[in-house]
Order: structure tokens, then C-alpha cells, then sequence
């Protein structure tokens, strides 16, 4: 038995150097990282070096667990994170100041 017998689909080769390309030295935003898909993502976003890597989720104890986390593995370069988004159509103040063409 193979392994694309059990997933269904044959096996995705990931080109690390393009992914690299788009996301050293850049800033990276992630929303939903408290959960499951957003928490990976982040995970490993933070292997490729960004810039900074801007973590949004409304659920705050969730991604300040990420937070500390990330920050157990990256040394002195913690993760930023902005604002949780309480309300629709409401810009965290950070952006503002993070993209000031907003």
C-alpha cells in the first residue's frame, strides 16, 4: 500500500525557493490564527523569515498561545501581532500605522 492509496491524490512537491522569494524579508498577515489552518500557516510562514509576521484573530487567548509558541522556536524575533477585529468594517488602529496607504 502507497500513501496516495489512503490520501486519494498524489503527493504536492513544494518548491521552497519560490515560496522563499515571496515571503523573506516581507510583511505577512495571517487572520484566523487561533485556529487549526491559520496557527500551521503561521507556523510555517516564520521558517521562510518575514519581515514581520502580523497574526489577527477576534479569539485573543487562541493566538497569543500561537504567540508564545512561535516565539519558543524563533529565539529573540517574535511573531507581532496587531489588533483583534471586534467589529465589522473596523480597522485596527496597527494597520494604520503598518499601512499608512490605508
Amino acid at each position: 500500500m502507497q500513501v496516495t492509496d489512503l490520501l486519494g491524490r498524489h503527493r504536492v512537491v513544494v518548491d521552497h525557493a519560490a515560496i522563499g522569494g515571496l515571503l523573506t524579508g516581507r510583511r505577512v498577515l495571517v487572520t484566523c490564527t487561533g485556529g487549526e489552518i491559520g496557527s500551521e500557516l503561521c507556523r510555517q510562514i516564520q521558517r521562510y523569515d518575514p519581515a514581520e509576521l502580523m497574526m489577527l484573530d477576534h479569539d485573543e487567548a487562541a493566538r497569543s498561545e500561537v504567540v508564545s509558541e512561535l516565539g519558543r522556536f524563533s529565539g529573540e524575533r517574535r511573531p507581532s501581532f496587531r489588533s483583534r477585529r471586534r467589529r465589522s468594517g473596523a480597522c485596527p488602529a496597527g494597520f494604520r500605522v503598518s499601512f499608512p496607504w490605508r
